[in-house]
């Protein structure tokens, strides 16, 4: 899904297991709907997306402009980098 042109996050996968243990934490919290979580396990090709998607991708399939995924996706992986700092 990713293209030639488009960036993506290639993950190692011992990575992996945590960062999802991380994202399904987000999940259960009360600030995060569902549709941010999903921008990330789309983004990663975490959990029952196999492979990493575009932006467009995921704006399409959501619903939403490729910007408004990116904002949410910065949102998410901001909020995971402080967790992870205290």
């Amino acid at each position: 899904m990713i293209t030639e042109n488009e960036t993506y996050y290639e993950i190692d996968p011992f990575f992996q297991s945590d960062l999802e243990i991380e994202v399904n934490e987000l999940l259960s919290s009360s600030k995060y709907n569902n549709k941010p979580i999903e921008i990330v396990k789309m983004r990663f090709g975490l959990g029952e997306y196999d492979i990493p998607y575009t932006w467009d991708d995921i704006a399409s399939e959501l619903d939403l402009t490729p910007m408004r995924c990116k904002q949410s996706f910065s949102n998410v992986i901001r909020d995971l980098k402080r967790k992870n700092l205290n």
